[in-house]
């Protein structure tokens, strides 16, 4: 009799022992598929986030063609029009032709203009020319249409293969630029490249008026930049004080691009 009741005891731990590993496993997967669940939502909210950002940075893209177009573009066409007309009035030969001579040049211009907008926005330049040789570019109109000065150190990006990502890297800089043009009222910008430990550093300088970090508000266009910049996995820091200038400082590791690293 004794035997037997050892024996139910002995089979009654061993239920009990089971079932307690039993629900363990259960709360264990409860625990494991409610993380699988947050990570899942976490990462949705991340791509609806990323999404919307670049939905914006189109229509910004957009309103700013829209702006050129409007601004620049639309008067002088108008101006150019008036000049077509004055051509019915009656002028002696030498007047005539001075106006055709002026109608000319005013075409020339709006022609050349109207080339830099649309290369400006043509990923194609950047795929062919490089990133290297299209900033110079954009540093050439800059400088040819304000008195800002951009000096450049980018011998690095003469290295990057991929297009996507040097379509990407030049528009973070040209967003930087376009927003020191709007805000800084600076006369000078340094862009300084160069690869050290595995990573691309990009050091982005202006000695405009800068800005109290606590206080500003991050715009569309600096949104856009840190936007791009995850794309690759990348990082931004921004160190900017009032009357001090602005520096931005973004790193992208190697292993997320693909640069050609040169001994």
């Amino acid at each position: 009799m004794q035997e037997i009741l050892l024996k139910l005891d002995s089979d009654s731990r061993s239920l009990l022992a089971l079932l307690i590993v039993f629900i363990t496993i259960i709360i264990i997967a409860a625990i494991f598929l409610f993380a699988m669940w947050r990570y899942y939502k976490s990462i949705r909210r991340k791509q609806e986030d990323l999404f919307k950002a670049t939905l914006q940075a189109q229509e910004q893209e957009r309103g700013r063609i829209a702006e050129d177009l409007h601004d620049d573009i639309g008067p002088r066409l108008s101006a150019l029009k008036l000049s077509i007309d004055l051509m019915h009035n009656d002028f002696s030969t030498e007047d005539r032709n001075q106006l055709i001579a002026e109608t000319n040049e005013m075409l020339d211009n709006v022609i050349t203009d109207i080339r830099i907008i649309v290369r400006n926005l043509a990923a194609k330049y950047i795929s062919e020319k490089g990133i290297y040789l299209q900033l110079h570019e954009f540093k050439k109109q800059i400088e040819k249409g304000s008195p800002i000065k951009i000096d450049l150190e980018i011998e690095s990006f003469k290295e990057i293969q991929d297009p996507d990502f040097a379509i990407n890297l030049y528009r973070i800089i040209q967003e930087l630029i376009n927003n020191t043009i709007k805000h800084a009222a600076c006369t000078r910008i340094d862009i300084i490249a160069h690869k050290q430990a595995g990573l691309l550093r990009v050091l982005y300088k202006d000695n405009g008026k800068g800005f109290d970090e606590m206080r500003v508000n991050k715009g569309l266009g600096l949104n856009n930049v840190l936007t791009r910049v995850r794309l690759y996995k990348g990082v931004c820091e921004v160190v900017s004080k009032p009357g001090q200038g602005t520096c931005y400082s973004i790193d992208f590791q190697l292993k997320h691009t693909t640069l050609t690293i040169t001994t």
